[in-house]
């Protein structure tokens, strides 16, 4: 097992340099990017995360943000939308083992980071690219058990977005339920409906008339 100790003394103004000291020199870049194993009790070998590299995600911080919620500098434009990215410039390898995003589908590996961020009050999104990450979220094919359900909720609000409490929001699968669903409303389907725990349109309202009616003479 490769590891760098006393990573917890670095000053947090000091990560730019520490980051690109661990990436240049070979035994501290191996314990960035090689895996470690560990022994399982059948006899097996599995490879995980390497230790310094983890330690890096979870506790090394710049400008009060953590690393594991940070952006390569040459992500897709949505992604450097939603996530600062890292100033400083580093190869696909440590990227990587950093676990800086580069495209929406990286960012779905964690949902809940991801549903946690788009509930930030200072994010501003649009509601195009809202729609972009919710339909990533789906075509993650994500078990809904494996996500926290969200308290509040990023919705669209004409061509920006908002956020607010999860309780109020309804997916609405259809546009024709747009004046059943409530005040608040989120475009989407059944998965979306199952990924963030929010009730549909379809199953809260009854489109049944309530009564028979009585027939009316019109114009030719």
């Amino acid at each position: 097992l490769i590891a760098v100790r006393d990573l917890d003394l670095v000053h947090d103004d000091r990560w730019l340099e520490v980051l690109a000291r661990l990436a240049a020199a070979p035994e501290t870049r191996r314990a960035l990017t090689e895996p470690a194993h560990v022994l399982l009790a059948d006899g097996s070998r599995r490879a995980v995360l390497p230790y310094t590299a983890w330690w890096l995600r979870e506790h090394a911080q710049m400008g009060g943000v953590p690393l594991g919620r940070m952006a390569d500098p040459d992500a897709e434009p949505l992604v450097l939308r939603l996530l600062p990215a890292i100033p400083v410039p580093l190869d696909n390898a440590v990227s990587r083992a950093l676990g800086l995003a580069r495209t929406v589908a990286d960012l779905t590996g964690e949902p809940d980071r991801l549903l946690d961020r788009l509930a930030e009050p200072s994010l501003h999104l649009s509601a195009a690219d809202l729609a972009a990450v919710y339909r990533a979220l789906v075509d993650a094919d994500l078990e809904p058990e494996s996500v926290t359900p969200p308290q509040r909720i990023r919705v669209p609000d004409g061509e920006s977005s908002r956020v607010v409490p999860a309780a109020d929001v309804v997916v609405v699968d259809g546009p024709h339920w747009l004046q059943l669903a409530g005040p608040v409303v989120l475009p989407g389907d059944a998965d979306l409906s199952a990924v963030l725990d929010l009730p549909l349109a379809s199953e809260l309202s009854d489109p049944h008339p309530s009564s028979p009616g009585r027939l009316v003479e019109v114009p030719a």
